[in-house]
C-alpha cells in the first residue's frame, strides 16, 4: 500500500500538530475516548507555542499500537520484533501506563537538534538530559506524518535516551537510510555516536495534570 500523504508544509515553525484527535481515533476508539476525556479535563491549561510541539501521551498507548497505525497508513516499517517492542523496553523515563496521561513538549524540528553533537553519550547521561522516549518519538512521528505526509529524521535519527532496552542499549529511530522506511536501531551507552544521531530534549513536562 502506498503512503497516504495529507498536506505538505515547508517551515517547521508553521506546522501545527496541536490537534491529536485524528491520531488517537486512528489508534482505536478506546484511545480516542481517553484522549478526549484528558483534553477536556485540561482545556483550561492547554497552550500552544510557535516554538514547541506538545504531545498528549495518553494512558493505554503503546509502541505496538502506534507502529501498526503507521502500517495501516502504508508506511514501510523495519520488520523486527514489532509486537515485542514494548516488552523489550526495560525503561521509559515517562510512562503513561505507570503514572497516567501527560503532556510533553519538544522543539519544532523536523530534523534532530545539533545542540548536543559535541557531547559524548556518557556526558549526556551525566548531565541527565531529559530526552524523548521511544513511545513519544513514535507518536510525534506519526502525528507529523498524518499532518504533513512527510517523515521526521530523514537526514539523521533521534537518540531516544529516555528509553532503554533490557540490555541497557539506547534506541535510535529514523526514516530512510538503507532501509528506506521507518527504522529502529540501538547504541550501547559506552559507544561513540555519529553527529547525525542526537536526542530530542523535552522542553517541559506536565505530568498527570488532570486524570
Amino acid at each position: 500500500m502506498a503512503e497516504k500523504a495529507v498536506v505538505k508544509q515547508t517551515s517547521d515553525q508553521q506546522i501545527d500538530l496541536s490537534d491529536w484527535s485524528e491520531l488517537y481515533r486512528a489508534l482505536d476508539l478506546d484511545m480516542f475516548a481517553k484522549y478526549s476525556e484528558f483534553m477536556k479535563a485540561n482545556e483550561a491549561v492547554i497552550t500552544t507555542s510557535k516554538k514547541f510541539w506538545t504531545i498528549p501521551v495518553i494512558e493505554g498507548v503503546d509502541c505496538v499500537k502506534i507502529i501498526h497505525t503507521f502500517d495501516k497508513l502504508g508506511v514501510c516499517i523495519q520488520d523486527f520484533y514489532i509486537d515485542e517492542l514494548d516488552d523489550s523496553l526495560l525503561v521509559n523515563e515517562r510512562d503513561p501506563n505507570k503514572t497516567g496521561s501527560y503532556f510533553v513538549s519538544f522543539n519544532r524540528n523536523k530534523e534532530i537538534d545539533q545542540s548536543f553533537c559535541f557531547l559524548s553519550t556518557d556526558a549526556l547521561i551525566r548531565e541527565r538530559v531529559n530526552a524523548i522516549t521511544v513511545p513519544e518519538r513514535l507518536l510525534l512521528g506519526l502525528q507529523f506524518f498524518m499532518i504533513t505526509g512527510e517523515h521526521l529524521d530523514t537526514e539523521g535519527a533521534t537518540f531516544c535516551m529516555g528509553s532503554r532496552f533490557y540490555d541497557g542499549d539506547i534506541p535510535i529511530i529514523g526514516y530512510g537510510g538503507e532501509f528506506k522506511g521507518l527504522y529502529m536501531d540501538w547504541l550501547a551507552p559506552e559507544c561513540s555516536r555519529k553527529k547525525t544521531i542526537q536526542p530530542r530534549v523535552a522542553i517541559n513536562r506536565s505530568l498527570n495534570i488532570a486524570q
